[in-house]
Formats: C-alpha cells, sequence, structure tokens
C-alpha cells in the first residue's frame, strides 16, 4: 500500500552555539524592549553544517513504500531435499561420501555389512538353488511321461512344486534387489562379502554425514542429508504486530551476513497461520 507523504526540514536553535564556527546578530542598542522577546536568528557556517549532519531537503510529494525488517534462516527446498536412512542394520565397511560432495542419483555413498544382509542374501541363494532344482526335475518328468515311464499326476506334482519354488525364489529376489543389492552378483565364494549399498536418491550437495567405516549402523538410521541447491527457501520470523503488513506475493529483499554487498530479491510464498506461543512470530517463506 502507497501513502503520500510531506517531508519538511525545520531547524529551531534557541541556544548559542559553541566552538562549531556559528554567528550571531546582535541586538540593536537603540530600540527598547516593549516586554516582548524579538527572534533570534543563527547563521551556521558550511563547515558547521557539515559537521552538524544538517540536511536540507526541499518540500514535495513522494510515494512512501511501508516495510518489515525481519531476521531468519536459509533452508533447501523440502521437496528437493532428503534424509538417507539405512534399510538394514550392520557395520559401515566403507563411507565414499563426505560433507559438500556433489552426488548424483544412485550414486552409492557408503557400504554396509552385517547379519540382515547376509540373512537376505542367503534366503536367496537358497530359493534360487530351489527353484533351479523343481525346473529341472519337471523337464526330467515331461521327458519321462511322453516315454511313458512316469504317470501324469507325478508331472502334475513336479509342476506344483517348481511353481511354488518359483514363486519363493521370485519373493526372495526382491528383497535382495530392495536392499540395493545385484542377484546376478551374490554368487558364494571364498572372498564374496554381502554388503548393502547406500545410495542417493536423487542427485546434489550432501549436506551432512553421520556415518564413518566401522560405525555400527540401525535400521532406519539417518547417514546423510542432499539437498539440491539451485533454489532455496528464506524462512523468516514476522512479530503477530507486523503481519498485517504483509502480503502472500509480496516483494521481499534478502541480505546474508556471508554476502554484506549483494541483495537477493523474491516473493512471499506463504505465510503460516500457526503463530509460535513463546515469541509470538509466525514463519514467513
Amino acid at each position: 500500500m502507497n501513502h503520500s507523504w510531506t517531508k519538511a526540514a525545520i531547524l529551531s536553535l534557541t541556544t548559542v552555539l559553541v566552538g562549531i564556527g556559528c554567528s550571531r546578530t546582535p541586538e540593536s542598542p537603540t530600540e527598547p524592549d516593549h516586554g516582548q522577546s524579538r527572534p533570534q536568528e543563527v547563521r551556521l557556517s558550511v563547515d558547521a553544517v557539515r559537521a552538524a549532519g544538517i540536511e536540507v531537503i526541499t518540500v514535495s510529494r513522494e510515494a512512501f513504500h511501508p516495510h518489515i525488517v525481519a531476521s531468519g534462516v536459509i533452508r533447501p527446498v523440502a521437496q528437493k531435499s532428503v534424509a538417507v536412512r539405512a534399510l538394514v542394520g550392520g557395520r559401515a565397511v566403507r563411507v565414499v561420501a563426505d560433507v559438500g560432495d556433489k552426488v548424483r542419483t544412485g550414486q552409492t555413498l557408503a557400504t554396509i555389512e552385517g547379519a540382515e544382509v547376509t540373512a537376505a542374501v542367503a534366503r536367496y541363494r537358497t530359493a534360487a538353488a530351489r527353484e533351479e532344482a523343481a525346473r529341472r526335475s519337471l523337464e526330467r518328468g515331461e521327458n519321462l511321461l511322453g516315454m511313458k515311464g512316469i504317470s501324469r499326476a507325478e508331472v502334475d506334482l513336479r509342476r506344483a512344486e517348481a511353481e511354488t519354488a518359483s514363486a519363493e525364489a521370485g519373493a526372495a529376489r526382491q528383497d535382495v534387489i530392495r536392499l540395493g543389492l545385484d542377484p546376478a552378483n551374490t554368487a558364494i565364494g571364498p572372498d564374496s562379502r554381502d554388503e548393502f549399498p547406500v545410495v542417493a536418491p536423487m542427485g546434489g550437495v550432501v549436506l551432512k554425514r553421520s556415518v564413518s567405516p566401522g560405525l555400527l549402523i540401525q535400521r532406519e538410521e539417518v547417514l546423510f542429508e542432499i539437498a539440491e541447491l539451485s533454489q532455496v527457501w528464506a524462512i523468516v520470523d514476522v512479530y503477530e504486530k507486523d503481519l498485517g503488513e504483509i502480503r502472500e506475493q509480496g516483494e521481499v529483499e534478502l541480505r546474508a551476513d556471508a554476502y554484506k554487498d549483494l541483495a537477493f530479491s523474491g516473493q512471499i510464498a506463504l505465510i503460516e497461520p500457526a503463530l509460535d506461543e513463546a515469541g509470538r512470530t509466525a514463519h514467513v517463506r
């Protein structure tokens, strides 16, 4: 809302200024005083005016833009930030990402090994072996049926066993994939290690890291925080008494201590309807 205000500069000095180069017009001794005080004129030199910080402005009508000054913090956009949690419990083997690193979607941030990972891989390996055995048994039964060396009932039984084994293997395979493991690389060997990779669900910058090699990790524990910082939010606290002076889509100028000579412009996207009970402030985004 714009208002028109009249600005005027009025200077009234009633005492003698000492030490700043001022002069006073003396009273005339020939004119009697009839009980009425006469105005006294004080003249200041250019240096005295400058030293006193006096500014003379011509009276004019100008547009007045009210504004509110408030402090706040810069935060990532909620939809563009994520907390990376451990899907399994275990021990951190490797940590390859650190605070400040730029990561891409699907990039490995750390690896975890533990009983939960080993059990999931073992279940898949067992189910896959049963599936293969049941498939071969069914193939032999169908060949024997063609040579009338086995009954159809026996073949139907083997087919049911093969279907059950396939379903169990499929479920175990999905458990392994859900952990981020590749079912094709779960072969048993003397040097094989069942490690769960912690991957970045989105690209961005690593803001926090709470895992180190050798650290024991609980399931659902937050290991990293990642945010995409091409756009950020400024969250400011506006006092209740000032809320009537602002509106959504209103213009905002932001200044940060880190960039004292720069001003960032934006618009108010949200005025939260709830007040903080202690400070009587509302968050404005």
